[in-house]
């Protein structure tokens, strides 16, 4: 229920942080800052970010999930970890995510804690952000390297067998509410884990 509600919030997050005219202050390399505005992004994502039905996901009072909060009762350095991005990273001998899919494709990708992030595979349908970094390095979107520095420094407690992706940018969120991310809380919970990092792209 936690990841369902998790994932069901990022969706609406990103989208509404998308929709508003909010900056987003990034430094750059001259010591200056620049401000990304939703003016910067491609007329066809202003459009679509206008029209989208934004109330039809918002959550609602009688909707437990929406109101799903589970307080961490364990240090963190006692923790099991685990890694959920939007990025749609796959292993190389996993189905690639469906980039033609005009809803998104809300299936998911179990991303086993061995891997080395540079094997995976980016198959994401949104330009509307740069996917050079991830491209150069897999751990801004899935930091499994960050996590085995973590877990050396004695910072958390264990690393999750299993981690996960979807593909951002999914515009029809129901079969993902419903069936993907709660098979995926499913999975979390029988690897008995604590904590989950979102890395939302």
């Amino acid at each position: 229920m936690l990841i369902a509600s998790i994932c069901y919030t990022l969706f609406i997050v990103t989208r509404v942080l998308a929709y508003s005219d909010i900056r987003i202050a990034c430094p750059n390399e001259g010591g200056g800052t620049v401000l990304a505005q939703l003016k910067d992004i491609a007329l066809a994502e202003r459009l679509f970010l206008k029209r989208y039905p934004f109330k039809k996901f918002a959550p609602r009072p009688d909707d437990p999930s929406a109101a799903a909060v589970t307080p961490l009762r364990t240090a963190l350095k006692d923790c099991r970890v685990a890694l959920v991005t939007t990025a749609g990273l796959s292993l190389p001998d996993q189905p690639p995510f469906d980039v033609t899919n005009k809803n998104g494709d809300p299936s998911f990708r179990e991303i086993p804690a061995a891997i080395s992030p540079s094997l995976l595979e980016m198959n994401q349908r949104s330009w509307s952000f740069d996917h050079t970094g991830i491209l150069r390095d897999r751990n801004l979107a899935l930091p499994l390297d960050r996590l085995r520095e973590m877990r050396q420094r004695g910072e958390i407690g264990a690393i999750a067998p299993h981690h996960y992706s979807f593909m951002g940018s999914i515009v029809s969120p129901s079969k993902l509410i419903k069936e993907t991310a709660p098979e995926v809380a499913r999975r979390l919970k029988a690897d008995a884990v604590d904590v989950v990092l979102l890395t939302p792209v």
